[in-house]
């Protein structure tokens, strides 16, 4: 193997195979001269707009369909933090030795409402998951 030092532009150690030719001399057409064909041929004609309807309805519908999504995804964080608060609340009734019934009454309740709402499965389960919790320890304390 043979290493050749570059000492500047254009200029290469002895012993070096050099280049000769370029992309014309192996039988194509050089760059600049692509370039040059290219703004004298012409391109076909636009046809109907009528594809474009279809795109722009297509477009119109997913934005749609987005706002949707967006006002449902915001709906859902709601209650998702609603429901945190409340069992925030009660880890902190569990810490300090007592457990606020009326807050774990209020979370059951907003557990089954929010169960029922629910479309997913898996947090259909762990929502009732919760709920269960919450009636195990109402039974504790004799509600």
């Amino acid at each position: 193997m043979s290493i050749n030092k570059i000492s500047g532009p254009g200029s290469l150690a002895p012993g070096a195979a050099k280049r000769t030719g370029g992309a014309g001399a192996a039988g194509g057409a050089s760059f600049a001269s692509l370039l040059k064909g290219s703004s004298e041929t012409s391109t076909g004609g636009v046809t109907g707009a009528a594809p474009m309807a279809g795109l722009d309805a297509m477009l119109t519908l997913q934005a749609v369909d987005g706002d949707a999504q967006k006002q449902e995804r915001r709906r859902a964080f709601r209650r998702g933090t609603g429901l945190l608060d409340k069992l925030e609340d009660i880890q902190e009734g569990l810490l300090e030795g007592r457990i606020p019934v009326d807050r774990l009454q209020g979370l059951a309740q907003a557990l089954r409402q929010e169960r029922m709402m629910v479309a997913d499965p898996q947090l259909a389960e762990l929502i009732g998951e919760i709920e269960l919790r919450c009636e195990v320890e109402l039974a504790k304390l004799g509600y």
